[in-house]
């Protein structure tokens, strides 16, 4: 208790000191100036430009935050479904068979294997489900032919 009397009495010394009182003096001398009417009116209207911009702004990020997320989700969908609709692509190198075959062996060849497939599986079997591939013919295979000639 004894320190805090110390303490406010050195405080109060300080204050009366010549250097604080040619402060306190400097202050009270000073005018108390109101704001200028006019400067008021401006100040105010500044105030106001700037608090209808904030809320234009506000009103446009409230629209523009959801439209941004919808046209990214929409990019993303897009690019989605167009990469899985993209075509297979076909070898530059195809099979050496395929290649030294001329198109119009490889193509009677396809029609001799759908008709064969055709005549197996009949009214029965879906096309899908039939083999194509036809069994060897018997001039085709020289171990058949030497069978058949016996």
């Amino acid at each position: 208790m004894k320190e805090r009397m110390n303490s406010r009495h050195d405080l109060d010394q300080l204050l009366n000191a010549e250097a604080q009182q040619g402060v306190a003096k400097l202050v009270r001398d000073l005018k108390d100036e109101e704001p200028d009417m006019a400067w008021r009116a401006a100040l105010s209207s500044k105030i106001m430009e700037q608090s209808v911009a904030v809320q234009r702004r506000r009103k446009f990020n409230f629209f523009l935050k959801p439209a941004s997320g919808l046209a990214l989700a929409s990019c993303l969908a897009l690019v989605v479904v167009v990469s899985t609709q993209r075509p297979q692509t076909v070898p530059s190198n195809p099979a050496p068979a395929v290649a030294s075959a001329s198109i119009e062996k490889l193509i009677i060849d396809e029609h001799q294997n759908v008709a064969y497939a055709t005549d197996v599986s009949g009214v029965g079997l879906a096309q899908p489900e039939a083999n194509y591939e036809r069994a060897p013919r018997v001039a085709d295979d020289p171990i058949l032919v030497d069978f058949f000639q016996l």
